[in-house]
C-alpha cells in the first residue's frame, strides 16, 4: 500500500481493475496505472487468457450480460464473477456493483441456455442460421440501491488486497491531519514519540509470559500501514477500542528493529531492512481526541463582529466547560491580535460546541488546536 501512496503523492494514480481495459499484469496508461486483472484474488490465469482471447477477438464488451454471453462461462465461472464485481471491474460498464451482483444468476442462467439452444441448433444448418438472427432478450439489473461505500470498499479491499476506488478512511481526512504528528510513510525519518491516526485492520491478542494480556495490530491510514504493539498496561485501558471499526488516535513511541540479512551491517542499503513498529502509550477514538488531546480552541472573528455575537459565545460556552483554553484572534486595522478567554472560560471542544460556535454569525472559523 505504502508504493500506492508513493505513486499518488507523485502524481501518478492507481487505476481500478477495468474489463475493457487491463491485462494480466498492471499496464500503464499516459501518466496512471491500470490495476491488472491478475492481481484480483480468485481469479486465475485460465480465466484472464479467455476474458482477453475473446476481447482481442471479438472486441471490447457492451455492458455484463455481453460479457457473460460472450465468455467461457467454464473458466469466468461465478466465483470468478463475483470478485471481479469487487475488485470493481465492471464499474464502467454499470456503477452498481450490488445490482451486478444480485442480476448474475438470471444473467448466467440465460447464458447457459442460450449455449445449450447452440449447441442443439448446430445439429442443422437451417436451425443454426434461424438461431443466429435471433438477439438474446436484454435482462435489465434489478433495480435496487448500490452498497453503502464502506461495504463497496471493504469487498474491494478483499477481492485486491487494498484500496483503489477510494478509501473508507477518505473522509476523515481533515481531521487526521490535524491530530497525527506523521504518517507511517514519515516513521522511517523520525524518532521518540509520535501521534499517529487512522484504522485498526487486524488485531492479535496474546499474552505476555506472566499472563497478562498484550495485542500486536496493524494501523492503516491514508499513506500505508504500520504494526502497532499494545503493552498490557495500555491494552487493559483500550481493550474495547482495540475491536471498533472507527478510526483511532494513537500516541506511540517508535521502535525501529535493524535486521540485516546478509548479515554484515554497516553498509549503506541498511535502512532497506529497518522494521517500524509503535509501541502504543495512548489511544482515543478520533471523535473523542479532540477533547482529550486538545490544548487551545482557537475562534476567528470577522473584522465587523457585532457585540451580540459575543453574548451568543458566552451562552454557547457555558454549556461546554472544559479544561481546553479559548482564544479569539480579532482582525484590527494593523494586525491579528488573539486574546485568551482565561480560565473561567475553559471548554470541552467536543464536535457538537465546535458546531453550535461555527453556526454563530460574525465568526469566521473555529479550529482545534
Amino acid at each position: 500500500m505504502s508504493h500506492i501512496a508513493e505513486c499518488r503523492s507523485n502524481g501518478v494514480q492507481i487505476l481500478s481493475p477495468d474489463i475493457n481495459e487491463s491485462r494480466w499484469e498492471f499496464v500503464t496508461t499516459d501518466k496512471d496505472i491500470r490495476f491488472g486483472l491478475g492481481g484480483i484474488k480468485s481469479v486465475g490465469q485460465g480465466a484472464v487468457e479467455s476474458i482477453l482471447e475473446e476481447r482481442d477477438a471479438s472486441g471490447r464488451f457492451a455492458d455484463l450480460q455481453d460479457f457473460i454471453q460472450r465468455v467461457n462461462l467454464s473458466k469466468v465461472n461465478k466465483r470468478v464473477l463475483e470478485a471481479l464485481i469487487k475488485a470493481g471491474a465492471f464499474d464502467s460498464l454499470h456503477k452498481n456493483r450490488r445490482a451486478m451482483w444480485e442480476g448474475l444468476d438470471g444473467l448466467i442462467d440465460q447464458a447457459q441456455r442460450l449455449a445449450r439452444q447452440q449447441n442443439s441448433a448446430q445439429e442443422t444448418l437451417f436451425s443454426l442460421e434461424e438461431f443466429d438472427d435471433q438477439a438474446p432478450a436484454k435482462l435489465e439489473l434489478p433495480g435496487i440501491p448500490d452498497w453503502p461505500e464502506s461495504e463497496r470498499l471493504k469487498m474491494e479491499k478483499d477481492a485486491i488486497g487494498f484500496y483503489v476506488s477510494g478509501h473508507p478512511l477518505r473522509r476523515y481526512a481533515e481531521s487526521l491531519e490535524r491530530f497525527a504528528t506523521a504518517t507511517t510513510l514519515d516513521l522511517r525519518r523520525r524518532s521518540g514519540t509520535v501521534i499517529v491516526a487512522g484504522m485498526l485492520t487486524s488485531v492479535n491478542v496474546m499474552r505476555t509470559k506472566k499472563g497478562d494480556q498484550m495485542a500486536r495490530a496493524v494501523l492503516e491510514d491514508l499513506h500505508g500501514s504500520v504494526n502497532v504493539i499494545f503493552f498490557p498496561r495500555c491494552f487493559s485501558e483500550c481493550q474495547q477500542l482495540l475491536a471498533s471499526e472507527e478510526p483511532l488516535v494513537i500516541k506511540a513511541n517508535i521502535n525501529l528493529n535493524q535486521n540485516n540479512q546478509n548479515g554484515a551491517g554497516g553498509g549503506e542499503d541498511d535502512d532497506e531492512v529497518v522494521n517500524i513498529e509503535l509501541f502504543a502509550e495512548e489511544v482515543y477514538p478520533l471523535e473523542q481526541a479532540e477533547a482529550a488531546m486538545a490544548r487551545r480552541l482557537l475562534v476567528r472573528m470577522a473584522p465587523d463582529v457585532r457585540s451580540q455575537t459575543f453574548e451568543e459565545i458566552k451562552e454557547v460556552v457555558a454549556l461546554h466547560r472544559g479544561g481546553c483554553v479559548l482564544s479569539f484572534e480579532v482582525e484590527t486595522d494593523q494586525a491579528f491580535v488573539c486574546l485568551d478567554a482565561g480560565r473561567d472560560f475553559g471548554v470541552n471542544p467536543s464536535r457538537e460546541l465546535i458546531e453550535r460556535l461555527s453556526g454563530i454569525s460574525g465568526l469566521n472559523t473555529v479550529e482545534v488546536r
